[in-house]
């Protein structure tokens, strides 16, 4: 049974010159400088089209977290300071 895998259009644009590669239409070097990668990254991106086929390409980190997202609650917790600290000076120097 197949499975879906769904690609960006980016991955999608590396899935074509990646082929290309493999088919010897452009070499490693011509792929890098399409991709804008260096041949070292193009050679890894081969090795995994190669093993694990199309999914090889997509990203590791789709569907996670950011590594810089804010903790839960903070922004409610910055915006209340904000209103408490800031809003009420404003609304009583007038």
């Amino acid at each position: 049974m197949e499975r879906r895998i769904s690609m960006s259009k980016k991955e999608l644009s590396r899935l074509e010159i990646m082929t290309k590669v493999h088919e010897k239409r452009l070499t490693i070097l011509q792929a890098s400088e399409y991709l804008g990668l260096s041949e070292r990254q193009v050679k890894r991106l081969s090795k995994r089209l190669k093993t694990e086929g199309p999914a090889g390409l997509v990203s590791k980190k789709a569907g996670r977290q950011s590594n810089h997202q804010m903790p839960r609650g903070l922004k409610e917790l910055t915006l209340g300071l904000i209103k408490d600290n800031f809003l009420l000076k404003n609304l009583t120097v007038k």
